[in-house]
């Protein structure tokens, strides 16, 4: 999972859309809940005693090309300004690179400049999703695994049956499609507002430390259209990126071409990793719209049900958009700012 501060990017025709900052009411267009996702995850963590691997050691975005620097330095003099205005120290905060000093950080001599953003952080998403799950256990939730829904149909006013493959029909009043890339197969409305997207990720064997950050490529040398990478404590190199290529909705099977890529752009990127090996790999299938939000809400087309997915840029949203949607379901206000967007 890979956690960013808010940024402060203005987008002109999005901000009706997007949000304001909850301290100093600047428009942000990139991730507006983030710092939202980012303390609840922590309250999480601290309360339950879960062992994630959360740290904030930064976030680095770097760029190989002059049309990225001309961006990044354009990012960075918006992301000033909205600190000034706001004076709160999350809030569009980073540190201009430039090459000599991206390299020493970065410990690489490939990159033209890289925009830092020290609140910026990392964890272990997978055992954040196994402690949620085992409380929802004790709490008396029935957990059915490898079980697809093929649909949800009306019963009456207020229920409604969703079916699974395995046969079994269960009758609830409210049903929450937290389907993410899969939600247009079983909500015709979303139907290509959320799309599929498929992710390879390669894990590297351990190699001495290189950072305590995630880094984030912009333009990466051996064609990603993105590229993600950290380093864990045990020394090993979690690394994913975009697979264009194949069915977007099959994760079964992880392309031998995409991991080479992979490979490629740390040997060629960071000189102590020129002869790194892929030690695990494997496929995701996550979600992109159009304006990179997700959808979060009530549908209009099916009262009592409702939605949060469409995930783009990662998971970044999605644990204060889970709590957002219990507020929905129990009658309560969601916190503020929230503009659903399904109303």
């Amino acid at each position: 999972m890979y956690v960013q501060e808010p940024s402060a990017f203005p987008l002109k025709g999005l901000l009706p859309q997007l949000g304001r900052c909850s301290r100093c009411n600047f428009p942000l267009t990139k991730n507006p809940r983030a710092q939202d996702t980012m303390d609840l995850v922590q309250e999480y963590v601290a309360a339950h005693g879960v062992e994630a691997d959360l740290r904030f050691g930064g976030a680095g975005v770097q760029w190989f090309t002059n049309r990225d620097r001309t961006w990044g330095e354009s990012a960075h003099a918006t992301c000033l300004l909205h600190a000034e205005q706001c004076g709160d120290p999350y809030c569009g905060r980073s540190e201009l690179l430039d090459s000599a000093e991206a390299e020493e950080r970065m410990q690489s001599p490939e990159f033209l400049g890289a925009i830092f953003q020290p609140a910026g952080g990392s964890i272990w998403g997978a055992k954040i999703v196994f402690a949620l799950l085992e409380e929802a256990i004790e709490r008396g939730v029935t957990l059915r695994t490898q079980t697809a829904v093929t649909s949800v149909e009306r019963d009456g006013e207020e229920h409604w049956l969703v079916h699974t493959d395995a046969g079994d029909v269960v009758r609830a009043r409210h049903v929450v499609f937290a389907t993410n890339a899969y939600t247009g197969s079983l909500v015709p409305e979303l139907e290509g507002e959320i799309n599929p997207w498929r992710d390879q990720v390669v894990v590297t064997e351990p190699v001495p430390p290189l950072w305590d950050f995630i880094n984030w490529f912009s333009s990466p040398p051996a064609g990603s259209s993105y590229t993600y990478h950290m380093q864990r404590a045990d020394g090993r190199i979690v690394i994913g990126a975009n697979s264009a290529s194949g069915d977007h909705f099959d994760d079964s099977v992880a392309d031998p071409a995409v991991t080479e890529r992979i490979l490629n752009e740390l040997r060629e990127t960071y000189p102590a990793l020129a002869e790194v090996q892929a030690e695990q790999v494997w496929t995701g299938v996550t979600s992109w719209t159009a304006d990179g939000f997700p959808w979060v809400g009530e549908l209009p087309s099916m009262p009592g049900c409702f939605v949060a997915a469409g995930f783009t840029e990662g998971m970044v949203q999605a644990f204060s958009s889970g709590r957002v949607v219990a507020h929905l379901l129990t009658g309560a206000e969601p916190p503020q700012p929230f503009n659903p967007r399904c109303k």
